[in-house]
């Protein structure tokens, strides 16, 4: 019991001098949600959640402290906005926690103590713990684990759309705040088969209202007779060739390939594409996804995608995509499970017929960054990928898959934001993943 005390003891002090170091760095992260965040040596604390009231807090390391002291240097009471306080930090018997504040390669959950209110207020560091972000707020016991998730494998469909769904409603009034200036156009001589593009791209960015998204979005939709005009709009002829054949421009293409942020969809209209269903909605949430995913590193690299495309597995991009395009589009469950079952049913790769636990953990282990792009299982994303993301999102959150991302762009890999993120390692979880990816496909595969 000793060796264990004292390995316990130990593990606490590495914590404690790691979160010392992360704190004396220059660190730059920009606000997301309501997770705590730095900007130099200052703790920015976007939601304080009081009970009956809420601030916006500003801590500020004092220098040479030891134990580790902040000073709150700026407190503002933001009680009348109505912030969600999902998630938020708390202050309740002198203590403030902090569930998670990330650094390149960790995540913390933080408890202060206050130490004097006058003449200033001073918390003092109390403790520190590894977290996962999933668990920065109480777990209920109805929750969706990987403990337990292949005995609510039924569960796991619904429980991932009704998430999205709960996004939509909390952040309905975020467009404005969200800072995107969208710009839908089409080609003079195109003649749109659904109208209702403008709300369909809405629907994405509140979606994505707690993590950084381009300052303007820019959608142009556009028949084969247009191409000079969408090239006029943007001058990019490689993206604007992307929707297109060399008779006829269908399907998207999406992503930030401009160094200040813009990011640019193009979408090819071509009047047989009218009877597809995810044609009207969920595409145009799938696109704007893709810019949203690039989004962290915007400021970081003049194409920030490229940075996306270096950290992210294939089956991750594309499945986030689609999973959020039709579990964002469609209000009810019913017209959720028919398209995303379509959706499974469709994207056939002909070297690829074995849908076993064996074959998915394999292709996982394929879907290299960079080298998966060009892989005939590229595809594969659109199907096993997005059934992986709707398990992902049934247990964390469908926000939980662009965390992975936001932690990426503050320097983590892949597997250590997905640990960081969902509490387990993607060694462990992947097994578990393609066991369930298994089921849910064999349910719906005709």
């Amino acid at each position: 019991m000793k060796g264990t005390h004292n390995l316990n003891m130990k593990i606490k002090q590495l914590l404690f001098i790691s979160l010392t170091t992360f704190l004396a760095r220059n660190l730059f992260a920009e606000q997301v949600g309501n997770d705590a965040y730095m900007e130099k040596d200052v703790v920015k604390i976007p939601v304080l959640d009081l009970g009956s009231s809420q601030y916006k807090l500003e801590l500020q390391l004092v220098p040479n402290s030891n134990p580790l002291q902040l000073k709150v240097i700026a407190a503002e009471d933001i009680t009348a906005l109505n912030p969600n306080v999902s998630g938020a930090s708390i202050f309740a018997d002198n203590i403030l926690t902090i569930p998670f504040l990330a650094d390149s390669s960790s995540s913390y959950k933080i408890e202060l103590v206050l130490l004097s209110a006058s003449p200033s207020v001073v918390l003092e560091l109390r403790n520190v713990t590894t977290a996962a972000w999933i668990n920065r707020k109480a777990i209920s016991d109805d929750a969706i684990t990987f403990t337990n998730a292949k005995t609510r494998l039924v569960d796991l469909p619904n429980r991932a759309w009704k998430n999205s769904q709960d996004l939509l409603v909390k952040n309905e009034n975020t467009l404005i705040a969200s800072g995107v200036d969208l710009k839908v156009l089409k080609g003079p001589t195109t003649q749109l088969y659904f109208e209702d593009n403008t709300k369909a791209f809405e629907k994405g960015i509140k979606l994505w209202a707690n993590f950084k998204q381009p300052k303007e979005y820019l959608a142009l939709f556009y028949s084969f007779s247009d191409k000079a005009w969408a090239l006029s709009q943007f001058n990019n002829a490689g993206l604007i060739e992307a929707p297109c054949t060399p008779t006829v421009c269908t399907g998207g293409n999406s992503g930030i390939p401009t160094a200040d942020g813009v990011g640019v969809g193009v979408f090819g209209i071509n009047k047989s594409d009218s009877i597809d269903p995810y044609r009207y909605g969920p595409l145009q949430i799938h696109e704007y996804s893709h810019a949203a995913q690039c989004a962290p590193w915007i400021g970081m690299n003049n194409n920030p995608c490229n940075e996306q495309q270096a950290m992210s597995p294939c089956w991750l991009t594309e499945g986030q995509a689609h999973f959020l395009g039709i579990s964002g589009n469609f209000s009810t469950f019913e017209e959720y499970k028919e398209n995303r079952d379509n959706q499974v049913n469709s994207h056939k790769v002909d070297s690829f017929s074995d849908f076993s636990a064996s074959s998915i953990l394999q292709y996982y282990d394929d879907s290299i960054p960079k080298e998966c792009g060009g892989k005939p299982d590229y595809r594969l994303g659109y199907t096993l990928g997005m059934l992986t993301v709707e398990i992902l999102s049934a247990i964390g959150g469908s926000e939980s898959t662009m965390k992975i991302y936001e932690l990426a762009a503050i320097g983590q890999t892949f597997k250590e934001a997905f640990a960081n993120v969902y509490g387990i390692s993607w060694a462990e979880a992947k097994p578990i993943l393609a066991d369930l990816t298994a089921s849910l496909h064999e349910d719906v595969y005709m």
